[in-house]
């Protein structure tokens, strides 16, 4: 025996029904906090973030809170440090065509040679290691993540570097 039109229809209508009640359900349970997890620290498609107090500590080990002008040269670029909230943009006028060797030379960036160039470590005074809290140098151009290190970028007169705080 064939079902009827309506039949089929009202069946249709309760397994959609069902189905939207399990995805509620489901994504209500996504929401929840654990009762252990730190109120302070929120994570948005697995990039965990800090509120800015957690920056302070980080912050206080600037060199420079203040902008400032570095250097002369036929290159110019703007080199932001972005710590939380906080910020410090450097002008850099050089004659070096490479970012990292411009920011060496004003000794606003150190860290270890690798295989892979180098790797960042301290940017105007403040540390980040990741060893040791998953903390690191985020690197961009005008916005743009950079899939180049320092090192390896080379100057683009009148561009904005970034260096971001990340955890």
């Amino acid at each position: 025996m064939k079902p009827t039109k309506t039949a089929s229809r009202l069946l249709a209508s309760v397994i959609a029904m069902i189905m939207c009640v399990m995805l509620l359900f489901s994504m209500s349970a996504c929401t929840e906090t654990p009762a252990d997890s730190d109120p302070t620290v929120t994570s948005t498609n697995s990039v965990v973030t800090t509120t800015p107090d957690e920056y302070a500590s980080v912050w206080a080990n600037a060199t420079y809170t203040e902008d400032k002008t570095f250097g002369e040269g036929a290159n110019t670029f703007d080199f932001e440090v972005v710590v939380g909230e906080h910020s410090v943009t450097f002008t850099i006028n050089t004659d070096e065509t490479v970012v990292g060797k411009a920011l060496l030379a004003n000794e606003l960036v150190s860290g270890d040679e690798g295989d892979y160039g180098l790797y960042v470590k301290t940017v105007n005074g403040m540390l980040a290691d990741y060893d040791v809290d998953a903390s690191y140098w985020a690197f961009y151009q005008d916005g743009e993540m950079m899939m180049t290190g320092v090192d390896m970028t080379d100057i683009e007169s009148g561009a904005h570097y970034e260096m971001v705080y990340t955890k």
